[in-house]
């Protein structure tokens, strides 16, 4: 269990932010940001989803993991 503490704030969430998976696998890119969602711009023929701000696990130097 994470405590809700130690999740990233919001602000540290940025549009352009790579977005990896917990096993390193790229899936994308942070490409816009609502209120305390996010949404992510995947490779082509995939469909682009949103994400919750509390989903993110870590941040590493402007890069997002979730």
């Amino acid at each position: 269990m994470i405590l809700e503490s130690a999740r990233p704030r919001y602000q540290t969430v940025v549009s352009g932010s790579p977005v990896d998976t917990l096993d390193g696998q790229r899936i994308g890119v942070i490409s816009e940001l609502r209120g305390q969602l996010f949404k992510i711009k995947t490779p082509r023929f995939q469909r682009d989803y949103w994400l919750r701000v509390d989903s993110v696990r870590s941040l590493r130097r402007g890069k997002a993991s979730s």
